[in-house]
């Protein structure tokens, strides 16, 4: 028999064949398994029963012949050697002393004379009176042996009528052999693979039968399931597979006979629609061609049009893609703070009725609104209502074009809004932007002009300082006549005042070529610890009304490429200044090398301390932590400035760590050297007078003559 497949016969493979070798090869694997396990646990079990008999016949011997081999009288070993060896599978018995002296032996003429004791592998036995049997293999023959152990009390003990005392000793006095024959074993292995074999056959059989009756039982529905499909392949839709089982198998054919079935209806419907596929296609065609249309439209937003232009050409194209009436579209109001929409663009006739505006609520489900005279189309942008395409007269293709051209005019609206915005905030910005720089010129200027007159101011207001300093110098002197001890001390104030005054308007010049760019690097090697040296020498004078330690640490030399004069007036703006704000306790100047090779200038006081929060104001330019008119420490606030900056300008930075009540710790960190090198030397420093008077050859005396002071 054959099947016709592909326009040629094929010869059938034989599927309840194929079922009948398989579970046949099961059976066979299932019976040879099981025979090998039956086989296998019986083997085991005659295994164990020799051992058990073993030590049965070795035991009783052993304790039978225990006065004979302590003896070594053989008289006394022949009784329990005979009765062992009278059994039947017994073919040697002995008995022999420690030494493996044969003290009894019984053994069948067929054995011959049996090999001397192997006292090397039965030194185990005379060492442990506990040892268990000793198997050694002999021909035809398992040949056991076992310690005979005797209990021995010492002979004091022995003699002692009392119970108790040292528990007797064990020893072993000889050993105890037996020959155990292996023909009964044989004979019931091979009495068991008989019966191994017995079963394995019955069990094949049983198994061929039994996959016989279920390849039948299997093929013969699968074999009809087959046909059925054949039937099916070659056109017959008809065909209905009997199956009178209520299996897996009468549940395929079911399943099988339901498929036909809905091949049938599905053929059916696809003939119908074969019918109408020309006229589907065109429509499906135009369909495309007009949201392709819709779609170039849309993407002229990209381009930059108008939105009213956009919204024109859309509805344009709208018009021409469903054949309305009339048609607009409603946008949201941008500027208004509720929604509210209106009238972006319409097309039609001038009495076309659009009615009136929806709600949001009535957009918000982004479902259209089909009226009677009009569809209202939302147009949802992100989920939230953008507006509305609002189409009189329409058809429902024209609603569901709509519908679908409505999400691509929702991303063109917001496209060509955002580009709106952004033109708007580019003008902005470039008016700002111009407003910006021509207020960055006026800055510039300004700051320049302040510059320039901080540095003229300063240096005006130097001149007459000196002069004043001068005077009041030659006066303490005596030159224009002796002076009271009042005198004396209002020329000190006036002294201290013009210094004070002096140093501000030094700072002033410092901090004005700074912000100039004015100001220049000499750069020399440096020792750190002798400019601190020289700045706690300099700032005694400071600690003259104060109970302070000033003391510098300085473990090793440290030497760094830097400005000498620059580090040093920051040092020294940092010691004045740890110094004004400490009233008791100590000021500390800390000298140290950083790993990078540079240097750490650590000035530590137990001064008041600064907040976490002010410790940002105190390096700008005239500002102090407390600014009020009645602030208890006076100042100008640029101390600390000029320091950051001259920091600054030689590659370091300045550090502070302070908590209120403790202290502070203000941290100058140098590099090396500085980033870059000035490109000229420093001018030759002029020698400096130790007498102010000496700069004063140049002051014109009062008028008056030098009597007074006019």
């Amino acid at each position: 028999m054959s099947l016709k497949l592909d326009g040629k016969l094929r010869p059938r493979r034989r599927f309840r064949t194929r079922v009948f070798v398989s579970l046949l090869a099961l059976s066979i694997m299932t019976s040879a398994v099981s025979g090998a396990i039956f086989y296998r646990l019986q083997l085991e079990f005659i295994e164990k029963d020799r051992s058990r008999r073993a030590a049965t016949l070795l035991t009783s011997l052993a304790t039978q012949a225990e006065l004979g081999a302590y003896a070594g009288d053989a008289s006394l070993c022949d009784l329990p050697a005979r009765r062992t060896f009278r059994e039947d599978d017994v073919v040697l018995a002995g008995v022999y002393d420690p030494g493996g002296r044969e003290i009894l032996r019984l053994s069948i003429p067929a054995l011959g004379t049996p090999p001397p004791p192997p006292l090397a592998r039965l030194r185990v036995l005379l060492v442990d009176p506990d040892a268990p049997p000793v198997r050694i293999n002999a021909e035809g023959y398992d040949d056991l042996w076992a310690p005979i152990v005797t209990s021995a009390r010492p002979a004091a003990v022995a003699m002692a009528s009392e119970p108790g005392g040292e528990p007797p000793r064990r020893e072993v006095v000889g050993l105890a052999r037996v020959g155990l024959s292996l023909t009964p074993g044989r004979e019931q292995l091979a009495e068991v693979l008989r019966t191994g074999l017995y079963l394995a056959a019955m069990l094949a059989f049983l198994g061929a039968l039994a996959a016989l009756l279920i390849a039948r039982r299997i093929s013969g529905p699968i074999l009809a399931l087959a046909a059925g499909a054949d039937a099916i392949r070659a056109g017959n839709l008809d065909v209905r597979i009997a199956v009178g089982s209520e299996d897996e198998i009468g549940l395929l054919a079911a399943s099988f006979n339901a498929m036909a079935a809905e091949l049938r209806e599905t053929l059916t419907k696809l003939e119908a629609l074969n019918k109408n596929l020309e006229a589907e296609v065109s429509r499906r065609t135009d369909e495309i061609r007009r949201s392709a249309e819709f779609t170039a439209v849309l993407n002229a937003a990209h381009e930059g049009e108008e939105l009213k232009r956009l919204l024109e050409d859309a509805l344009a194209s709208l018009l021409a893609a469903t054949s309305v009436g009339a048609a607009a579209i409603l946008l949201t109001n941008e500027e208004a703070l509720e929604f509210e929409l209106h009238v972006a663009a319409k097309k039609g006739p001038p009495d076309a009725e659009y009615g009136a505006l929806p709600a949001h609520t009535q957009l918000a489900s982004g479902v259209p609104i089909v009226e009677a005279t009009r569809a209202v189309v939302p147009v949802l942008f992100r989920g939230q209502p953008e507006g509305a395409i609002v189409l009189v007269s329409p058809t429902p293709e024209a609603v569901d074009f709509a519908a679908r051209a409505a999400g691509q005019l929702a991303i063109a609206v917001s496209n060509a809004r955002a580009y709106t915005a952004l033109q708007h905030l580019a003008r902005e910005l470039t008016e700002r932007n111009a407003a910006l720089i021509k207020q960055r010129d006026q800055l510039q200027e300004m700051n320049r002009l302040k510059s320039e007159f901080l540095a003229n101011v300063s240096h005006e207001l130097r001149t007459p300082l000196n002069a004043i300093l001068g005077y009041t110098e030659l006066i303490h002197e005596g030159i224009y006549g002796p002076t009271t001890g009042e005198q004396r001390e209002a020329l000190n104030g006036v002294e201290e005042s013009s210094r004070n005054l002096l140093t501000l308007i030094n700072q002033i010049l410092d901090l004005s070529k700074v912000e100039s760019g004015k100001v220049e690097v000499y750069v020399t090697e440096v020792a750190l610890h002798d400019i601190a040296q020289h700045v706690a020498a300099e700032a005694q004078v400071l600690l003259r009304e104060k109970p302070l330690a000033l003391k510098v640490v300085a473990p090793s030399r440290v030497v760094v490429k830097t400005d000498s004069v620059k580090v040093q007036q920051i040092v020294t703006n940092l010691v004045s200044n740890a110094i004004k704000f400490t009233d008791t306790g100590s000021v500390t100047i800390e000298v140290s090398p950083t790993r990078e090779g540079g240097c750490a200038v650590a000035v530590k006081d137990t001064g008041i301390g600064i907040r976490r929060e002010d410790q940002h104001l105190i390096f700008e330019e005239f500002r102090q932590v407390d600014g009020s008119s009645t602030r208890r420490y006076s100042g100008t606030g640029l101390g600390l400035a000029i320091a950051r900056r001259f920091a600054h300008i030689l590659g370091g930075i300045i550090t502070l760590e302070s908590q209120v009540g403790v202290g502070s710790t203000f941290t100058l960190t140098l590099p090396p050297e500085p980033r870059a090198r000035p490109p000229a030397p420093p001018p030759p420093a002029a020698a400096k007078s130790s007498r102010i008077s000496a700069t004063m050859k140049s002051v014109p005396p009062p008028p008056g003559g030098p009597g007074r002071i006019k």
